[in-house]
């Protein structure tokens, strides 16, 4: 069972980066067909396809898969290792439609107080079925915040 979770995995890693990798196949094609100089002029049209193709590829990457790969397991264990506790106020609470790992991520307004100067801020964040409960305006909870960035803050997890 271990090993289809790792090829699971592996195969995630690899659907999310199709496009980056369409991208880079395309560029490839498109350098290869410029450097064969038997080419006659009329086939510019064609490279310049073969460009706006890798583009479109680019910008579907960077704006719509890259935002999704964002690893919050990685910025939360960041947080707690060089991260000031603080109290954080629930000031909102949005749900976003969107799921991470099968857990929903929800959008929270956040409230709380840093070297004695108070933020707002809004984050987004994915939450265990276990602690939608918990998270409604008003309830306040432990957050680590990032002391370079004070709008990098993430909410404790329930385990």
């Amino acid at each position: 069972m271990h090993v289809l979770h790792i090829l699971k995995q592996g195969l995630d890693w690899v659907l999310q980066r199709a496009f980056l990798f369409a991208a880079f196949y395309v560029l490839w094609l498109w350098s290869v067909q410029i450097q064969n100089h038997s080419i006659p002029p009329s086939y510019w049209l064609l490279h310049g396809l073969f460009l706006g193709l890798a583009l479109v590829f680019f910008l579907i990457h960077f704006f719509i898969f890259k935002p999704m790969l964002i690893d919050e397991k990685k910025i939360q264990k960041r947080l707690l290792k060089s991260g000031v506790e603080v109290m954080a106020e629930i000031i909102s609470v949005r749900q976003t439609n969107s799921y991470l790992n099968h857990m929903p991520i929800m959008e929270y307004g956040l409230r709380y107080v840093l070297d004695g100067k108070a933020h707002e801020t809004r984050i987004k964040q994915p939450v265990s079925f276990v602690q939608l409960a918990d998270v409604q305006v008003g309830r306040r909870h432990k957050a680590w915040v990032d002391p370079m960035k004070v709008s990098c803050i993430r909410l404790q997890e329930v385990d």
